[in-house]
């Protein structure tokens, strides 16, 4: 009988903790373009248009689908637009936190919270070597990098040609997105 009521008690929590996320995702994408912009325009950096472009992608089954179909706006834009997107993004370790988004402060901070001086200029550097062969900041999501595989990361792809790079960022910036999504729809 316990595990029956166990079983039981979990299938409610599913059910209205689903329930509940696709409420509030419908309430979002049932409320007009201005909301859903609104509410949407942060998971990518100054994403708005981006928002725009999803709207039009409605209805969204779930997390998953939404997150699908921003993937799918963000693959198929041609590569200078996806160069745009890029470019929206601050570098790591920026020396000018007012051009931080609050999402990207609030992961920046927490990743590189008591960075090594030594790290701190080494990432400094692999950032200006990194920007002055691509013309674009180095994206990783720090959510998911240690210090040290960031600056791993940074030194293996920095050999890498424009168009690998360009492929590189934007499946950070979907992993950053992914992220961002789920802190929005509070889902751990």
């Amino acid at each position: 009988p316990y595990r029956i009521f166990s079983h039981f008690m979990k299938l409610i929590y599913h059910y209205l903790f689903y329930s509940s996320l696709m409420s509030g995702i419908s309430y979002i994408a049932n409320n007009g373009y201005v909301t859903f912009r609104n509410e949407m325009c942060d998971i990518v950096e100054d994403g708005s248009w981006i928002a725009g472009a999803l709207f039009n992608l409605k209805p969204f089954l779930s997390i998953e689908d939404l997150f699908t179909k921003l993937c799918d706006v963000l693959n198929q834009l041609p590569t200078i637009s996806q160069i745009g997107v890029i470019r929206c993004y601050p570098q790591l370790i920026s020396a000018c936190k007012s051009a931080l988004s609050k999402e990207s402060h609030d992961e920046h901070e927490i990743r590189f919270k008591g960075i090594s001086n030594s790290n701190t200029m080494d990432m400094k550097e692999l950032n200006e070597k990194y920007v002055e062969k691509f013309q674009f900041p180095f994206i990783c999501c720090v959510k998911e990098y240690s210090t040290e595989n960031i600056l791993e990361l940074m030194q293996d792809r920095i050999v890498n040609s424009n168009q690998e790079e360009v492929y590189n960022n934007i499946q950070q910036i979907q992993r950053i997105a992914w992220h961002r999504l789920l802190q929005k729809f509070k889902i751990k």
